[in-house]
């Protein structure tokens, strides 16, 4: 259950942190920001302990059109953890489902991603690979 947790946990946030970093084209490719016209795009996210050490990281895989196609978490030995695919996008371009499987390549869980009016994330459903809702995270916004 524990390993379950982390991988909702990530994808939830990678999808939010997605969100708040990328922006979509007209076309649905994502971006981040770059001057002079370049594109990029998150390629690795680093996790370190208190002690500044590495404990893990994930590497992002994107497709000819720039979008997000692929989520690797790997320990800090450079083991394959578990892996993320894209599987569905909305008319948008924005994330629609993820699924989760393990590095053996079985389907652990997989989430499905709802936008609001403004397009922001305004809820994450987790289901297990034999489409069972285990959870489901509502997004509230506030003003500053």
């Amino acid at each position: 259950m524990k390993n379950t947790f982390k991988i909702l946990s990530i994808a939830t946030f990678v999808a939010a942190v997605g969100f708040l970093f990328a922006s979509c084209d007209s076309n649905g490719n994502s971006s981040t920001g770059g001057g002079s016209g370049s594109k990029e795009v998150l390629a690795t996210i680093n996790t370190y302990d208190s002690n500044g050490n590495l404990t893990w990281y994930t590497e992002h895989e994107y497709g000819s059109n720039g979008r997000l196609t692929k989520r690797s978490s790997y320990g800090a030995d450079g083991v394959l953890n578990y892996y993320q695919v894209n599987d569905e996008y909305d008319a948008k371009g924005r994330e629609k489902k993820i699924s989760s499987y393990g590095a053996n390549g079985v389907l652990n869980v997989y989430i499905m991603l709802e936008y609001d009016a403004n397009g922001r994330p305004a809820k994450s459903s987790n289901y297990s690979a034999n489409g069972v809702l285990s959870d489901y995270s509502v997004y509230i916004y506030r003003s500053l």
